[in-house]
């Protein structure tokens, strides 16, 4: 849809994937050659992580994936009327991550990249670069991987025989986990789509578009595939949500629910399968088996007693009885056998019968934090008054759910310029405290006309 389009010093190369709010695109970056992903997240009205159960309610869902579609033809529309290039203001990060709930509240859309900003500093944690914003949508731009930990597992099968290079992924995937968990953020979508590697099988995760703060699940709201969702979580999902009963109704925690998909996801790594389509007795014959009995692990899966002891504790009905993410980090350190030795896998014998103890240097390696220095600079970027609206046509008219345009959260100094970055030239006559920092901006001798204002809350 959107190939070859431009925004700022970006073409957009291949369209990567899709959600039902979002996109993605391969894009280059034409002054450093560098590849980057940018995840386009459409902003309207309809937009929210109260969704209808598409079971009960495909008239409705219908509605808004015809909505959806209009609101993408909206954005082509918007880059024809510019000859398929536009340049934007970046919208400063800090401002972002620092946004409060009650100006989540306000500002729905940035959620979930709010959410990403707080953690993203993890080296596990994909990085966002920059945003950018128009009427339509919001653009993030993210470094780019060439595959994801689906298409590793399933189609490459990267991991068949190699039980050193699973403990290192999975121990990856857990610790960006309890990183985003020490910060209150609990994922909610953790499934290998939303994993990406890089080309030396280090792992990035991504998608925080189903991410809340939230300590208890919320009855009947937008969730993860069906394969990774926690049996509480497919109750409150089919729970006729009232919030007079709500007050009555169990509560459980958000938290326990991402580590029951861990041990999904670890069973997809071994096996290369899903134990049950659905955590649900009346909808999965398979999952109401091992209700009644745990053991049928042992007769669906060619997993090892070791194995099988290891996945009991992940996943345990209880959600309180669940095993936290640092006892399951340190029984995946020390298991000797993933696999029973008659086991064979799609016709191929798997090394996984036998599998390495990691040593005290490797675990620790694979688990460290590494925080990333973010390098970002104490000033934002806003539009001018004069901008487009949702149909490519020029006004003065206040966007409402632009965080640009909000002197609320924008009350320093803004630039706004016309071009795709300021020089380095412009930036040493701005201030001189960037001169460090340079090498962030790019020294295109083309790149002018930077204007700078004493921020107007009358805009």
């Amino acid at each position: 849809m959107l190939e070859n389009c431009q925004i700022n010093n970006y073409k957009l190369i291949k369209q990567l994937g899709s959600e039902q709010y979002s996109f993605a695109f391969h894009v280059k970056d034409i002054i450093s050659k560098k590849d980057f992903t940018i995840k386009i997240i459409i902003k309207s009205s309809f937009q929210s992580h109260h969704y209808p159960d598409t079971h009960n309610n495909k008239g409705q869902d219908c509605y808004t994936r015809t909505q959806i579609n209009r609101t993408k033809d909206e954005i082509l529309y918007y880059f024809r009327l510019s000859q398929y290039k536009v340049s934007l203001p970046l919208i400063n990060l800090n401002s972002i991550k620092n946004l409060s709930d009650e100006e989540l509240s306000t500002f729905k859309n940035y959620k979930e990249i709010s959410l990403h900003l707080k953690v993203h500093s993890h080296k596990n944690i994909a990085t966002i670069h920059e945003l950018m914003e128009i009427p339509l949508a919001i653009f993030v731009l993210m470094d780019y991987y060439q595959t994801d930990l689906f298409n590793s597992i399933v189609i490459s099968k990267r991991f068949i025989n190699n039980g050193w290079l699973i403990k290192k992924v999975f121990l990856q995937i857990c610790s960006a986990l309890q990183y985003c968990h020490s910060k209150k953020i609990y994922h909610c979508d953790i499934k290998p789509e939303n994993i990406f590697l890089d080309k030396n099988d280090n792992i990035y995760l991504s998608n925080f578009s189903l991410a809340t703060k939230s300590k208890w699940i919320i009855p009947h709201v937008s969730t993860s595939s069906s394969f990774y969702m926690a049996p509480e979580r497919v109750l409150y999902f089919n729970y006729s949500y009232n919030s007079n009963n709500y007050q009555n109704f169990s509560k459980f925690c958000t938290y326990k629910t991402d580590i029951w998909s861990l041990g999904i996801l670890l069973i997809n790594l071994i096996c290369i399968r899903h134990p049950w389509s659905r955590a649900h007795q009346l909808q999965d014959t398979t999952f109401r088996y091992f209700v009644m009995d745990n053991t049928v692990l042992k007769s669906i899966l060619p997993v090892s007693n070791e194995l099988y002891h290891i996945l009991v504790k992940v996943l345990q009905l209880n959600p309180s009885l669940r095993c936290n993410i640092a006892t399951l980090m340190t029984m995946i350190k020390n298991c000797t056998s993933f696999l029973h030795p008659n086991s064979i896998i799609e016709n191929i014998a798997s090394a996984l019968t036998i599998v390495p103890i990691l040593s005290e240097d490797e675990y620790n390696n694979f688990i460290a934090i590494n925080e990333i220095y973010e390098d970002i600079f104490d000033i934002n970027y806003i539009y001018s008054p004069y901008h487009v609206n949702r149909l490519g046509v020029a006004s003065y008219d206040y966007i409402n759910d632009s965080v640009l345009l909000n002197n609320k959260i924008h009350t320093s100094n803004y630039l706004t310029y016309r071009t795709l970055m300021p020089s380095k030239e412009m930036y040493k006559e701005i201030n001189t405290i960037f001169n460090e920092k340079l090498e962030y901006i790019t020294d295109n001798p083309q790149i002018s006309q930077l204007n700078v204002h004493k921020f107007d809350p009358l805009l």
